[in-house]
């Protein structure tokens, strides 16, 4: 691989102001930067990334692989092997502010010394943060990272190092270059700390395929970077909750006024685009009921999400991914043989299906996956049982759901508990009540899982649903139960008093 000596420029000339705002008068303008705007763009004719967020250089010292190791291991801010930042975006590093800038370079490489001089920060003696995100049309196997840089660098891609170059050096294309990596389809995140020890600093940055030749369909997109990184680095504390059953799951209970108010850190992903409520399919809306397009009232749910945030940390939110089908089997969710218990079902069964594009199982999937781009997965909440009364088959069928849950979704079964609750109660003269005595062994098939009393709860004159009160009651039994399973002690039982610390909606 030729590897070509690059000339550093380091006359500057005056420009127009390279930031939004005015700067000092000592300000010298970037001659080869410029304010990167919000259209996706293309990489240059050799491959080379023109796109970067540069944060304004932090003081440090040392070439040697010892020093610079030290010096980007060093944590200056919060989360700096993580963040994807925006435009403006300040960190404070030893009591200075520092901003990031969203910038682009007319010139392969990126000029770190116009740069800091353009901001009227030091050059030398430094270390960068840079950070880009590129969009790759499809996942790319055996490509690797090349760069160069004036003089030392670190570099990231994924969260992974894949590459470092030390001493006092000159910036050669190529000159460093990664080993085999793959590059998702979809969004990459790639980072670099670049230190200089004096005089001119710069780098540059292109991938290469597997025949060693630059890559050059790939884009950068800045602004894709705040919803679709965070696919790489979720928030450890939106908690995630999957909620699937059937009809008690669905819910219908009468939505009172306490019912519409809600603490905007319970959350709900909608299920589908409801155009009368303003909400688009996968987007995160306060959970104010109901919580499903389907849903004319309130579920379990409802108060299973209120009782969490209640108890929970104020820094904790919790969000719900809920989809149930009435009068269904248990068999609905198995992705192995849905299709067959769907080929002899009810009619107005299967129309609530096709709702779910035919297959609730994946919709549900599909939805969780969303979930997970921006918090975590703690626990699955399941209400099912009256349409399998007498099967005693019953908790091996919901661990082969829970299961597949936990691979498809890439998740650990020791940090996701399942619940499930109990269909109407014998002293309410439940009509499924005998499904109860299946149900309790669940444990003994999942040891990941327990089951929620119903004993007491209240019903409707049909004796399979339960009233809202019923409802109510219920959730909170599931929160109560899932904050100890979680670690957490319940303080707020969630009176009709305190549920008032909500806003209405």
């Amino acid at each position: 691989m030729n590897k070509h000596l690059i000339t550093l420029i380091t006359i500057v000339v005056v420009l127009t102001p390279l930031a939004r705002v005015a700067h000092v008068a000592s300000q010298i303008p970037a001659s080869t930067l410029k304010i990167a705007d919000s259209s996706v763009k293309t990489l240059d004719a050799n491959g080379f990334i023109q796109r970067w967020f540069i944060l304004e250089p932090i003081s440090t010292n040392g070439l040697t692989d010892s020093a610079v190791q030290a010096a980007v291991k060093k944590e200056y801010f919060a989360d700096q092997l993580n963040v994807v930042p925006r435009d403006g975006n300040k960190v404070n590093v030893e009591g200075t502010d520092l901003s990031w800038h969203a910038l682009d370079t007319t010139n392969y490489n990126v000029n770190l010394f116009h740069f800091a001089r353009a901001y009227g920060k030091k050059t030398s003696d430094v270390l960068f943060w840079v950070v880009t995100v590129i969009d790759c049309p499809r996942e790319m196997h055996d490509v690797r990272l090349a760069i160069g840089s004036n003089a030392a660098s670190v570099w990231w891609v994924n969260g992974k190092e894949v590459i470092d170059i030390y001493g006092d050096r000159q910036t050669v294309i190529d000159d460093g270059v990664s080993k085999r990596l793959t590059l998702n389809k979809g969004i990459n995140v790639v980072r670099a700390a670049i230190v200089n020890g004096g005089g001119a600093t710069d780098f540059c940055a292109r991938f290469l395929d597997s025949q060693d030749k630059p890559i050059k369909d790939i884009t950068v997109n800045l602004n894709a970077s705040q919803r679709q990184s965070q696919a790489l680095h979720p928030d450890p504390n939106f908690y995630i909750f999957l909620c699937f059953g059937q009809s008690n799951m669905e819910g219908g209970g009468t939505i009172d006024d306490d019912d519409l108010i809600v603490d905007p850190r319970f959350q709900v992903l909608a299920d589908f685009d409801v155009p009368s409520r303003g909400w688009k399919k996968g987007q995160w809306y306060t959970a104010v009921p109901p919580l499903t397009r389907r849903t004319k009232g309130i579920s379990l749910v409802d108060y299973f999400g209120r009782t969490m945030v209640a108890n929970l940390p104020p820094r904790i939110r919790v969000g719900v991914v809920k989809v149930g089908v009435s009068g269904t089997k248990i068999e609905l969710w198995d992705k192995q043989s849905y299709r067959g218990y769907l080929a002899t079902a009810d009619a107005w069964k299967l129309n609530i299906a096709n709702e779910y594009d035919g297959n609730p199982y994946a919709y549900l999937v599909e939805l969780a996956k969303i979930a997970q781009r921006d918090g975590v997965i703690k626990g699955i909440v399941l209400h099912q049982g009256e349409s399998n009364a007498d099967d005693k088959d019953w908790p091996k069928k919901v661990k082969l759901v829970y299961d597949n849950l936990i691979s498809d979704l890439n998740l650990k079964p020791e940090s996701v508990p399942l619940l499930a609750g109990e269909v109407v109660n014998a002293d309410q003269g439940g009509e499924k009540a005998s499904a109860n005595e299946i149900i309790k062994q669940l444990p003994e098939t999942l040891p990941n899982s327990s089951v929620i009393s119903s004993a007491g709860l209240p019903c409707n004159a049909d004796h399979l649903h339960f009233t809202a009160e019923g409802y109510r009651q219920f959730g909170r039994r599931y929160a109560e139960k899932m904050l100890s399973m979680l670690g957490y002690k319940v303080k707020n039982t969630l009176s009709p008093t305190t549920q008032r610390a909500g806003v209405r909606l």
